[in-house]
This record gives C-alpha cells, sequence and structure tokens, in this order.
C-alpha cells in the first residue's frame, strides 16, 4: 500500500474511533500525565474498559492517531492496549515514544522502562527509553541504554548518535566525538546524527564545523527545528547574530511551540540590544513551559537592560525568577561531619568564569590572598574552555571539583557531601553560571558575589556589594541580606599599559563608549544625541569585540542619535578584535567616555580610568546602575557623577570645553586609579572579615 493510501486508511480509522470512544479519550488525556497503571489498577482499568475496545482494536486505533499527527489523540488508545496487556511490550513502547514526542517526559520514561523490562532485546526500545531518560535529565541511564542497545547492535547508528549525545552532556568530549562519527558513516542519511554532532562541536567551540554540520543535518531534513536551532546557536557563538536571529526564527516556524528556539531567539535579542522583543521570547517560552528556568533567567537579565522597568516590575520579575528557580527543589543530605584535624572555615565558590573573564581575573587574586590558616578553598567549576587563569586558579586553591557534564542536582549533592560551610555564587546571571544549584541548599549558608542585581531565591543568604552600589537609604528589592565591603571593584593592574598621550592629535572633540551596545539605551541615545549635536565637529567612537560588525547593531545606534539630532557621520564604529594592549591605545584617542545607562559600565571604566580617561556617569536608584559612580567616588573625580539626564549633558559638555585641563590630569587619574582597585591583599582581608561574621552569625566552623 502506497504512504499515501496508508494515510487516508489511518485518517479514516482515527476519524471513526475519535467519534465510537470520545467520551472516555477526553478521561484518559486528563490522567494520563500523571498516572501510570501498576499491578493493582490493571484488573479495574481492564474491567471498565475491556468491553469497549480489544488490545488489537486499541493499538490499531492509536497507531492510525500516530499516523496522521495526532499524538495527543493517540494516547488515550494506546495507554488502553497497555493496560489491556500489560505484559505487551509493543504497546508500551509505542505509549512512552508517543508521551515523549508530547513533551511528557516522566510518563514517557515509566512507559519507556516498562517496555524494556518486559522485552531487554529491542534495541529500538532501548534507544528510544535513552533518548527520554537524557531529557529527563538522568544522564548515566541515557549512557547505559545506548551501550545495551550496541551491546545488540553494534552498527546501529541512533545508539551511537545518542550515546554520543549523552556523552557531550557528561564533558566527555573525545569519546562522544568517536561515537558521533561513527554514526554519520552508518547512516549517511541521518540528519540527527549530524545534528548531534554539530551541537558536538558546538560545545568545543568548533564553530565551523557545527555550522557544516547543522547545514548538513537540514539538507537531509529541512524540516529539521532542532538542527536549525542549534545552526543558530552556532552562528551566534560566531558573532553572526543576526544571521542566527533569522534562523532561531526558522525553526520557530517548524516548531512553534519550541521553547529553546524561543529562548535562543530572546539571548540573540539582548545581543543585538532589541530588549523589550527579547523579553517577549522569555514570556513566550514561559507560557509553553512555565517551570523552564533558563527562561526566567535569561528574562531576569533582559530585566536590568530596561530603562522603562519601575522598582516594582523589576522586583516581580526578579521573585518570579527565584520562585521558578526554586520550583520542585528539596534540600540535599547533610554534609560530612567535619574532621578534628581541619576545622578551618570552608569556603566554596562556584563559577563558569574562571578563565580570562574580569571575574577570573579578580577571583585569581583573591585566592592568592585567602589566608590558608583559617580558610580552606574549594572551587566548583563550569568551564569548557579553560585558559591560563583557569590552571592558575587551580593552583592557587585548595581543592576543584570540575562540574561539567553533572546536573544542577548532581553538582548540589556533591557539594553537600563535600560539606563547605560558605558557598559563594559568583556572576550568577551571566554565562554559564548555574544559581539553581544554590535552590537545593548545599550549604548552610550561600553568598551572591559578583551580581548586578537580587536573584530573588530565598536559598541565597546574603549579597555582597559597597555602600555605593547598595546604599543603606536606598529601596532596591533584595531577597538576600546586604553585605558591604568599604569598596567592590578589584581588578590587576594590566602588565602593559600605553603612555598616556598629552593630545589625541585631533583638533575636535572625540567621545567615546566601549560598553556592551546592549547597555545604550533608547533614552541615552536621546542624550548622547543632543551632546554630539552641542558639539557639531565632534566625534563618537564605539567600540566592543566584534559587536559592531553587526549591522543591525548599528541601525538602531545610528537611527536613535540621528533622531536627536546628531549626523551619522559623526559616528566611528570600530568592529573586530584586537589585544588589550591596543583597545587601550584606543583610549589615548578618546578625550571623555561617555557611560551607559541603566547597565553602567565596570571593566570598561576601570580600563579608561587606567589610561586617566574621565568617564561621565549618571547613577540610577539600582545597583546595575551605580558601578561606574562607586569606582569614581573611589578615585576622587565625584564631579563626574550626574543627578540627572540634564546634568550627564551639560557634564559632558564641560569637559568638552576644557579637553586640555582634562588631558593634564590624566597621568593623576591613572596613579589614583591603580592605587584604589588593586590592592588585592586589603580587599579579601574585609572579605574574610564579612565570611567569618556570616559563620558566627550562623555556628559554623572556626570562630
Amino acid at each position: 500500500m502506497t504512504s499515501r493510501a496508508n494515510s487516508e486508511k489511518y485518517r479514516r480509522i482515527a476519524d471513526s474511533g475519535a467519534k465510537e470512544d470520545g467520551k472516555y479519550a477526553t478521561w484518559w488525556r486528563r490522567r494520563y500525565v500523571t498516572w501510570l497503571p501498576g499491578p493493582d489498577h490493571w484488573n479495574v482499568a481492564i474491567g471498565r474498559f475491556g468491553g469497549i475496545m480489544t488490545i488489537d482494536k486499541s493499538l490499531e486505533q492509536g497507531m492510525a492517531l500516530l499516523g496522521v499527527g495526532r499524538l495527543g489523540d493517540a494516547i488515550p488508545f494506546l495507554l488502553r492496549a497497555a493496560v489491556l496487556s500489560p505484559s505487551a511490550a509493543d504497546a508500551w513502547q509505542a505509549l512512552g515514544t508517543t508521551a515523549h514526542q508530547q513533551d511528557k517526559v516522566d510518563f514517557a520514561v515509566a512507559c519507556l522502562t516498562r517496555a524494556v523490562l518486559l522485552d531487554d532485546r529491542q534495541p529500538a526500545a532501548l534507544v528510544n527509553l535513552g533518548i527520554a531518560l537524557k531529557k529527563a535529565g538522568h544522564l548515566d541511564g541515557a549512557i547505559a541504554m545506548a551501550r545495551q542497545a550496541l551491546r545488540l547492535d553494534a552498527g546501529l547508528a541512533e545508539a551511537h548518535s545518542n550515546l554520543a549525545n549523552a556523552l557531550k552532556e557528561r564533558a566527555r568530549f573525545a569519546l562522544a566525538g568517536d561515537h558521533g562519527q561513527r554514526a554519520v558513516v552508518l547512516r549517511p542519511d541521518f540528519a540527527n546524527a549530524y545534528n548531534n554532532l554539530g551541537n558536538l562541536r558546538l560545545a568545543e567551540g568548533q564553530l565551523a564545523g557545527a555550522c557544516s554540520l547543522c547545514w548538513q543535518a537540514l539538507r537531509i531534513s529541512p524540516s529539521h527545528a532542532e538542527a536549525a536551532n542549534n545552526l543558530g546557536l552556532s552562528l551566534q557563538e560566531k558573532g553572526q547574530t543576526e544571521q542566527a536571529s533569522a534562523v532561531f526564527h526558522r525553526s520557530l516556524c517548524l516548531q512553534p511551540a519550541a521553547c529553546s528556539a524561543l529562548n535562543n531567539l530572546g539571548f540573540a535579542g539582548i545581543a543585538l540590544g532589541t530588549v523589550n522583543a527579547a523579553m517577549a521570547c522569555f514570556q513566550r517560552a514561559l507560557a509553553c513551559h512555565p517551570d523552564f528556568f533558563a527562561a526566567a533567567l535569561n528574562r531576569s537579565l533582559a530585566s536590568v537592560y530596561r530603562e522603562d522597568l519601575d522598582s516594582a516590575s523589576l522586583t516581580r520579575l526578579q521573585q518570579d525568577c527565584g520562585a521558578i528557580l526554586a520550583k520542585g527543589v528539596n534540600p540535599v543530605a547533610p554534609a560530612r561531619p567535619r574532621t578534628e584535624t581541619d576545622n578551618r572555615l570552608r569556603i566554596g565558590y562556584v563559577s563558569a568564569d574562571l578563565r580570562q573573564h574580569p571575574v577570573g581575573e579578580s577571583m585569581l587574586e583573591v585566592f592568592r590572598q585567602h589566608d590558608r590558616r583559617q580558610f580552606r578553598i574549594h572551587v566548583y567549576a563550569q568551564n569548557f574552555r579553560p585558559d591560563k587563569i583557569t590552571a592558575d586558579c587551580k593552583i592557587a586553591v585548595d581543592g576543584w571539583t570540575d562540574i561539567n557534564g553533572l546536573s544542577d542536582l548532581e553538582a548540589a549533592e556533591l557539594m553537600g557531601q563535600d560539606g563547605s560551610d560558605i558557598l559563594v555564587f559568583l556572576a550568577s546571571r551571566f554565562d554559564g553560571n548555574r544559581p539553581r544549584i544554590a535552590a537545593w541548599h548545599p550549604a548552610p549558608v550561600q553568598i551572591s558575589l559578583h551580581d548586578v542585581a537580587s536573584s530573588g531565591m530565598a536559598a541565597i543568604d546574603y549579597i555582597i556589594a559597597d555602600r555605593w552600589l547598595i546604599p543603606g537609604h536606598g529601596r532596591e528589592y533584595f531577597s538576600e541580606r546586604r553585605l558591604r565591603l568599604p569598596h567592590f571593584y578589584l581588578s590587576p593592574w594590566p602588565e602593559t599599559l600605553p603612555d598616556i598621550a598629552v593630545t589625541t592629535g585631533s583638533e575636535s572633540m572625540v567621545f567615546g563608549c566601549f560598553n556592551n551596545p546592549t547597555k545604550i539605551s533608547d533614552g541615552l541615545l536621546a542624550i548622547w544625541g543632543q551632546i554630539l549635536t552641542a558639539v557639531p565637529d565632534s566625534r563618537l567612537v564605539l567600540k566592543y569585540f566584534n559587536r559592531y560588525e553587526n549591522m543591525a547593531v548599528r541601525r538602531r545606534i545610528e537611527a536613535g542619535l540621528v533622531r536627536a539630532g546628531a549626523s551619522a557621520r559623526q559616528l566611528d564604529f570600530a568592529g573586530g578584535g584586537e589585544s588589550r594592549t591596543a583597545l587601550f591605545s584606543r583610549c589615548n584617542q578618546i578625550d571623555l567616555a561617555l557611560d551607559t545607562w541603566p547597565f553602567s559600565g565596570s571593566t570598561t571604566t576601570f580600563q579608561a580610568l587606567c589610561m586617566g580617561l574621565p568617564v561621565v556617569t549618571w547613577p540610577w536608584d539600582r545597583m546595575v546602575s551605580r558601578w561606574t559612580a562607586a569606582m569614581l567616588v573611589r578615585v576622587g573625580l565625584s564631579e563626574l557623577i550626574a543627578r540627572s539626564p540634564h546634568d550627564y549633558l551639560s557634564t559632558a559638555l564641560a569637559v568638552a570645553e576644557d579637553r586640555a585641563g582634562w588631558r593634564q590630569r590624566r597621568p593623576l587619574i591613572r596613579q589614583q586609579a591603580r592605587q584604589a582597585f588593586t590592592d588585592a591583599r586589603t580587599w579579601t582581608h574585609h572579605l574574610e572579615r564579612l565570611y567569618r561574621t556570616v559563620a558566627a552569625k550562623h555556628g559554623l566552623g572556626r570562630q
């Protein structure tokens, strides 16, 4: 029979069956997600439904509905077939596979587990169970099922591909690559295998290979939504964010309710500076999957860039994020008892940024200065691409655990067993950090450090800042109790700094901003436009890695400035990568750095001050906007801290009027910056004082 004839047959059977059994289908559809019949229920179920439809007819009806793509309608019939014949492995397998396609993961695992228990000699059932186990987060089970399938059939491409996918999650890249390559050799037309191998190459940072493999998957199967999603991720990692956004849209056309693609499209929107649209994507993802914590975390991240959200709105978003991260979580088992031979206070740091990154560079200095007589330092690192900073951090601490490949629960259980007194989560809302680990409360005290707003999580007990970032009179919401250092910013002094130039070589005023362009809000563009209009022969130099090579980013910023009266000729977009020394040299070409709002600069402000470059800023009523202001106070440049948008404009114009005078002050500003931000010994001493205070309050460790 032709496929068209089959389709017509299935549609005819499905329609007749739905009419015959409509009143029962609704009941089963409501119940199947949470109820899997066990031995005690079978007789009751058979007695209630056995006279309505035989197992053969139920199974035929279910398969017919599957044949015409009506997965939700198929499940009640497949479930009835399984109940009527509890030892029929094929019925349980069909039910579990269908449930998995409907994203009913726990139910799918239960059904497929029963199918395998009834008949463990069917590789297809083992493969399907492995896929469901991986989606449910049970990686060891997924790996075991794939290996068992391969013992039965070593040439099964699906098992090789699924094994590669699970091993990738465990960060066992080399072995995963072997199995992934084997899968595409065995089945050159297997789109899933190319997609999974592409996803592996993406994790390894082999972006060209990842793109090529995902394209191959799409050539084989143009409707492969997951391959389109992974292609978008690969393009985004390459910096081709606009192209990535288009591919994510393609993925959503293929699968409109795909939470992962919605989340990734939103993250691309953050990179493009279209933050409102990004938040709409995260909202859609959460509407499809209310427990999708990655979307909740990204929505919270996006919110700190928005200038149109008031304090109440930000508070609600942070609280919602904290609630989603904590949903369904219970504290892990208690830690092992402390040994009598080592009664030091045990501090654990959790981070994905211990590499060439501002957090990694700062914390390396802290690790080196910690008093090992009183503190035992252990790091839990999530870092796929270690570098020299990573290696130096490992040397500087007492213990190091790589949590790559561990689920959040597995990582939390490990931390609980290690018995840290205090766990410190670094910059949790950014990069690949994993604040949800804190929800299991693996340590008696948990602290947020290097974040820019509240986590909204009840499990995070404290947040560390200083009195400028979180003023005592401030009304910003924090779920955490606040701890304050004398000053917050810390960084090693750059090894190679160019000499400070007395002049720019330009007769006209040159403004600059080297901040992330996502931080450049519409309200800020309006003020910048007025500044450029007031100084018509001035220029504005914009640089942030290779972000300005993206034409969508350029168009957004240029349009905002032109609307405010500036000329497009006044803009100088600098693209491409360059060394840190070259970036410092650029500061010599700038007369005044323009800070961003509501998300201010931090590392970029430090870099400017290292070159003696003045920075004008306007701090708002929230921590995320106050980093530059806190640093300017520290170096004695409070005159550059504005009190309003108009004051920001006036301050910038005043610096433009006195270009030569500010040039003469540059060597002094550099000297003050070095004194203010590089004393790691004193900074760490103050941090340890906070740790001891908290430990004493909670009765922990050595006091």
